[in-house]
């Protein structure tokens, strides 16, 4: 998992047709761990356990669309994505292209260099191409077959008596 070489930054607007306790619970929809609080008009955190984002790749299974959405954010050793406050509030993760009329959360993750900032972001997020990827949700039935090199399972032990002995 991620070390904590990285800073997790959270913030979202807080319109006049908006409460901030929504605000923030929004943000906490995805990110229950966030420390946040209110800024005049924002609602504004981090998140200390930055785990949780690779946590929220994995439960929602989209680490190739989150790679290319941090990757794409990218300047230097930080990254800014764009997320879909309206969706948040329900739980889901939407990534924004743009931030849009009604505010998005925005998420700046911040590194000590580009490259630990490229390694953060394929440790979250890794390539499901890669040969080396393993579904950590179960998913690829090769990731569960015994004696495969991705497999959480060791191979069966051979049988008493059996040829292999």
């Amino acid at each position: 998992m991620p070390g904590a070489a990285v800073e997790v930054l959270l913030s979202a607007p807080v319109y006049p047709t908006e409460s901030a306790e929504r605000v923030a619970a929004a943000v906490r929809a995805l990110f229950p761990e966030a420390v946040l609080a209110e800024e005049g008009a924002r609602v504004s955190g981090r998140l200390d356990d930055v785990d949780a984002l690779a946590r929220l790749v994995q439960r929602l299974r989209i680490p190739d669309t989150a790679r290319g959405q941090l990757f794409k954010g990218r300047r230097g050793e930080r990254t800014v994505v764009f997320l879909n406050k309206q969706a948040a509030s329900a739980g889901r993760l939407n990534f924004a292209a743009v931030p849009g009329p009604l505010g998005d959360v925005r998420v700046e993750i911040v590194a000590s260099s580009p490259e630990a900032l490229e390694r953060f972001i394929l440790e979250v997020a890794p390539d499901t191409r890669a040969p080396e990827y393993r579904d950590p949700g179960g998913s690829d039935p090769d990731a569960m077959r015994p004696g495969s090199p991705y497999s959480p399972h060791p191979p069966p032990a051979p049988r008493a008596g059996s040829e292999e002995e």
